[in-house]
């Protein structure tokens, strides 16, 4: 029996996500005039319900309450757990309000999130700070707010 691997289901959801074509999406929807000027875009702009927020703060709540509270089933399930939530929404997206672009568009802005966070810790790993005193938690914010000050 094959067995997959959580991420690599996630990853192969993503890329068929991100790859499937909108051609079959626009086709049931009404065609607009395209030299048209809108004026208002929010009302071609249809928001979800609130309702959907729900995923979200289920995985926040499980992110913060896993490890303390249901330790094994948290360690042994989590990646499923996202997975399942975050196809919840993107099914939400697609199906409910057939809006593809929205999906495309936060998945371009969390791959390009990704590679910036992963290129500053691969930057960073590299500092090393040394200093003759005995480190306390004050000289720790102190480096913190200089490291604030001169970023900035």
């Amino acid at each position: 029996m094959i067995r997959f691997r959580p991420i690599a289901i996630a990853v192969f959801l993503l890329l068929i996500l991100f790859f499937v074509s909108t051609d079959l999406a626009a086709a049931s929807s009404p065609q607009h005039d395209s030299t048209g000027v809108k004026t208002e875009v929010a009302a071609d702009h249809v928001l979800p319900s609130t309702i959907m927020v729900l995923p979200f703060v289920l995985l926040l709540l499980m992110i913060a309450t896993g490890p303390l509270f249901y330790h094994h089933f948290w360690e042994k399930h989590y990646p499923k757990v996202s997975i399942v939530l975050a196809l919840i929404t993107a099914s939400y997206y697609l199906i409910v309000l057939h809006d593809m672009h929205s999906l495309r568009h936060t998945l371009a802005e969390y791959l390009s999130f990704i590679a910036l966070l992963s290129s500053l810790f691969v930057a960073s790993g590299g500092i090393l700070i040394k200093v003759d005193k005995k480190s306390t938690p004050f000289i720790n914010v102190l480096f913190l707010l200089f490291g604030a000050v001169i970023s900035n």
